[in-house]
């Protein structure tokens, strides 16, 4: 995929109020996907959180993410949790608007330290 990369976005129900979206090529290729929903945080400093943004490489820096983002969260204060050590993520979601609020947990299926990120 080139510069010229083009999309269509699907968006379905996850559960009572989630959502997913989908991204696929005019090829009928997954580009990439988004999940977010309530959040499932206790303490959570929203009411809503981006559970997952995945896209494939070739759509690196084709604005992608930042739809499927959009698509999901509608703009609004949401959060998400990023690997510690994912500094390509943690640097997209900056641009997000998300930052840092200094809560840690231990991802459960890897193991690795996790933060939480915010955009009010």
């Amino acid at each position: 995929m080139g510069p010229a990369l083009t999309w269509r976005m699907t968006l379905e129900v996850d559960g009572p109020d989630g959502v997913v979206a989908v991204a696929v090529s005019p090829d009928a290729e997954v580009l990439g996907f988004a999940s977010g929903g309530p959040a499932r945080d206790a303490d959570g400093p929203t009411e809503w959180e981006l559970y997952t943004v995945n896209v494939v490489a070739s759509a690196y820096g084709s604005g992608l993410s930042h739809d499927l983002v959009a698509a999901v969260t509608r703009q609004r204060p949401a959060t998400v949790w990023v690997l510690r050590e994912n500094s390509r993520a943690r640097g997209f979601y900056a641009k997000e608007g998300y930052v840092a609020d200094g809560a840690m947990r231990t991802h459960e299926a890897t193991g690795l330290p996790e933060l939480r990120m915010v955009r009010h």
